[in-house]
């Protein structure tokens, strides 16, 4: 699962929460939490910018364009 929070302090961080199933119930659960960042010099050349929508939810994979 993708979803994003605000922790208190006004921005918005972007999550991954994977579960592992067994029997329909959660057996592991791992969640990655990213603070926002800025993209690394050597990085800039292999990505672009996505700004975050006015109401803080991305976009799924079908509207995302080119991305």
């Amino acid at each position: 699962m993708e979803w994003t929070c605000d922790y208190g302090d006004g921005r918005l961080y972007r999550n991954v929460t994977i579960a592992e199933l067994l029997d329909g119930r959660a057996v592991r659960v791992t969640d990655y939490r990213g603070e926002p960042t800025a993209t690394p010099p050597w990085r800039r050349s292999l990505t672009a910018h996505l700004d975050m929508p006015d109401d803080g939810i991305w976009k799924d994979n079908a509207h995302l364009g080119h991305h």
